[in-house]
């Protein structure tokens, strides 16, 4: 028992303990025992079996475009070696097994270039649309025969008919036509056209020369001469009146009121002028510019071809007058 005991001692602890969560001890890594002195044999690892794939190697990938005729890896029509017919669990059609070596890609082989083979013409049999000639077996249908002699009653039409004219043929005479001497029918027809024209022309002229003389009256008018005077008169005493305001002035203008009215007084002034110098002149015509830019546009416009012929009118009746006589 002692010796025993010692050669218990002797033995090595363990290398480690591996504990649960608890805390408890579960197993040792190396358990304690005498035939762990014995030295072991190290044994080979076993290689594992190569893996091979059910699927045939040769095989092309899947969705691959190498196999396809237009990428090369076969012929024209898509065959190559790694292809085969008859295979499953792949993609694309099924082409032979092998390559053929005589098909080869050769020159000027395209078929873009080939014309299709002649094939022989065959017409299709169609009834005929006429019927066909009887023939001499033919016999006449219900008996019917004649006696006529067609040779004798040929010649016998030829003698009894009237001569025929072999003259040269004349050309026909214009005069003799039934519409010599009258307009053709397309000129009528061009003529009224354009009166209808020319008519829908005028009335559309005429409307607008209407609608012109009214809004000429609404907006444009001469001045006579007694409300000219009455205008010219009326401004005159108003300029005379801003003249006395302005010649009452204070010399010293060194406020921004007296600046102001200053300036106000000449402004009016200067309008004053302005009107009288339109007013002195032989034709005036005011227009209205009240309604809108565009009538006031067009009012402006009218105003001044009427002032432009009006004056022109009153130099020629004064050059007429001159002279002695008159353009009217």
């Amino acid at each position: 028992v002692t010796v025993s005991v010692l050669y218990w001692r002797a033995l090595p602890a363990p290398l480690a303990a591996v504990t649960s969560g608890n805390g408890k001890l579960t197993h040792t890594a190396m358990e304690e025992s005498i035939y762990n002195l014995v030295p072991r044999v190290p044994e080979a690892p076993q290689k594992a079996k190569m893996h091979r794939s059910k699927f045939d190697p040769r095989a092309p990938p899947s969705y691959s475009t190498f196999p396809r005729k237009e990428v090369g890896q076969g012929q024209g029509d898509g065959s190559a070696s790694m292809l085969y017919a008859g295979r499953s669990g792949a993609m694309g059609r099924d082409v032979g097994p092998e390559v053929d070596p005589k098909r080869f890609l050769k020159a000027h082989s395209s078929k873009k270039d080939k014309l299709p083979p002649a094939q022989p013409f065959h017409r299709p049999h169609v009834a005929p649309t006429k019927p066909g000639v009887p023939t001499r077996e033919d016999k006449p249908v219900m008996g019917l025969m004649t006696e006529k002699n067609f040779v004798h009653s040929n010649s016998v039409d030829a003698v009894c008919a009237p001569a025929r004219h072999r003259g040269a043929k004349q050309e026909e005479n214009p005069v003799a036509r039934k519409d010599f001497g009258k307009p053709p029918e397309y000129l009528k027809r061009m003529k009224a056209q354009v009166d209808q024209e020319k008519t829908m022309l005028a009335e559309a002229h005429s409307r607008e020369a209407e609608y012109h003389a009214s809004m000429k009256e609404q907006f444009v008018r001469p001045v006579p001469e007694d409300e000219k005077e009455e205008l010219i008169a009326a401004l005159r005493v108003r300029w005379e009146e801003k003249h006395r305001q302005y010649h009452s002035l204070p010399f010293a203008q060194d406020t921004a009121m007296s600046i102001a009215r200053k300036e106000a007084i000449e402004r009016e002034l200067k309008e004053i002028e302005t009107a009288l110098a339109k007013l002195s002149k032989k034709v005036v015509v005011v227009y209205n510019d009240k309604d809108g830019p565009a009538v006031a546009r067009w009012a402006k416009q009218q105003a001044e071809v009427d002032a432009n012929q009006t004056a022109t009118r009153m130099v020629s009746d004064a050059i007429a007058t001159k002279r002695g006589g008159s353009t009217r």
